[in-house]
């Protein structure tokens, strides 16, 4: 995801202004879509005070499936703010679910993040300056073909094919932490896609 959203980013910056940017994956599920929209505005401001904002989700269960983030301080309910990062713990084994599950510092890591594009430049550029280089040189030898801009690929894979999460938000001191209490899932298995879709009375889905 790291040479994506600097593609992104440096795509958003040849327009001129220096955009926010909410970066999403594709295979979310998201019920909720007004409380999702004023999370997304109450989390605008701490993007435009040059912060890089993830969106926590408070575990409904002790799930070995998601990565998660510990926050600096405990996550008050009904109070949605951003709160500093402390770290972040790949999938857990069960026992440590089962201990994460019960603190109230630690939420599901969605994949959802907010920030400037120039702020996104300068920690990618600090962290790794080649990603950056290959993207810069792949946009400038791009295609146009019709509505679409094809990267030119031969520098887009000289990227390292490195994650977000791992190139900056787990070094950065800019990162943020929302909690975001919406009905969320990834669909990151079938047992997710059964659960979130709708059944027969067999209680299967088709």
């Amino acid at each position: 995801t790291a040479p994506a959203i600097a593609v992104s980013a440096l795509r958003s910056l040849s327009d001129g202004e220096d955009q926010i940017l909410l970066i999403l994956p594709s295979d979310h599920q998201i019920t909720n879509k007004k409380q999702f929209l004023n999370s997304i505005k109450k989390a605008k401001s701490a993007a435009l005070e040059g912060k890089i904002v993830t969106f926590g989700i408070k575990p409904n269960n002790p799930s070995t499936g998601f990565g998660y983030i510990k926050a600096k301080g405990v996550f008050e309910k009904n109070i949605n703010k951003p709160y500093q990062i402390e770290k972040f713990i790949e999938k857990p084994n069960k026992d440590l679910a089962e201990s994460i599950y019960q603190d109230n510092h630690y939420s599901w890591n969605s994949g959802i993040f907010m920030a400037k594009a120039s702020i996104l430049i300068q920690e990618l550029e600090f962290y790794s300056p080649e990603i950056i280089l290959h993207c810069r040189d792949s946009l400038k030898n791009k295609l146009v073909d019709l509505d679409f801009e094809r990267l030119e690929p031969a520098s887009f894979r000289k990227c390292p094919n490195i994650s977000i999460d791992k190139l900056i938000m787990e070094k950065t001191s800019l990162g943020v932490v929302f909690p975001l209490e919406v009905d969320w899932s990834d669909i990151g298995s079938w047992k997710s896609f059964w659960e979130k879709s709708p059944k027969d009375k067999n209680g299967n889905v088709l």
